[in-house]
């Protein structure tokens, strides 16, 4: 079985030395000085590396999509990546393939903890999505996939979701997900276009799809068969982190209780 993790980034970055881990440079059309330093570019073959300023590692999720031949398949990012410690970023750390091939014997998906909030998913909407947002992403789902917005309505009124827009599967889940989301995604884009002008809003379809694929999971995937791993990032300390787990650990169990 051939397992591949690739490791999104829009810049230059240490790749950990790790067997099947691959360095996928995106928005790299926009970056042609530096695309002989990764494994791939996500301007090679069926692409859309142009929209990465709005579409964020989605463009390379897309190149992934369609020119990827692995068997199982993840996306992590150059400071974040799954892990089996809780206080270290070492990448010796890092889920391994052999962890890979071993935790998917026995689940569908691999996706990072569940992040819980304390209000509703409609009422925690902020900057990006914000409200309108929300409503552009039911109105396609609508249109295309209406099966779903029971689904896409619970979530909204939960309190849960995947960050990160990380994951490890097989070919063929990645294959009808993506199927999916970029459906939605260019149909939403067709009439309501990210705003450019703004450095934040402008990556509109990336923060989309962090609420995106937590619908697709919930409607196609036992809640047995997802497996929820740590994710850590390659710039905090050691110190920071056991303060962060702590107070994630207490708010996720306190959202869990009292919702």
């Amino acid at each position: 079985m051939n397992t591949e993790i690739y490791i999104i980034s829009h810049k230059e970055f240490e790749k950990p030395k790790l067997e099947g881990y691959k360095s996928l440079l995106v928005g790299s059309i926009f970056h042609p000085d530096i695309k002989e330093k990764f494994d791939y570019c996500d301007d090679a073959g069926d692409n859309i590396s142009f929209k990465n300023k709005s579409f964020c590692e989605l463009t390379g999720l897309y190149w992934i999509w369609k020119n990827s031949n692995a068997d199982i398949i993840g996306l992590c990012h150059y400071r974040r990546y799954f892990t089996k410690s809780k206080y270290s970023n070492n990448p010796k750390y890092f889920l391994s393939v052999a962890d890979v091939d071993t935790l998917m014997s026995y689940y569908s998906i691999i996706v990072p903890i569940a992040r819980y909030y304390k209000e509703t998913t409609y009422q925690a909407l902020n900057i990006a999505p914000n409200l309108a947002d929300a409503m552009e992403m039911r109105r396609a789902i609508n249109n295309l996939y209406p099966d779903y917005l029971d689904q896409f309505d619970a979530y909204y009124n939960g309190n849960k979701c995947y960050l990160y827009n990380m994951f490890i599967m097989n070919k063929k889940l990645l294959n009808e997900y993506c199927k999916w989301l970029f459906d939605i995604l260019f149909f939403i884009e067709q009439e309501y276009p990210a705003d450019m002008s703004d450095p934040y809003r402008s990556r509109l379809f990336g923060f989309l799809s962090e609420r995106l694929i937590y619908v697709w999971i919930k409607k196609n995937i036992p809640n047995d068969r997802i497996k929820e791993v740590r994710v850590i990032k390659t710039d905090e300390n050691a110190h920071w982190l056991v303060g962060q787990d702590i107070k994630n650990q207490i708010r996720n169990m306190y959202f869990k209780l009292h919702r």
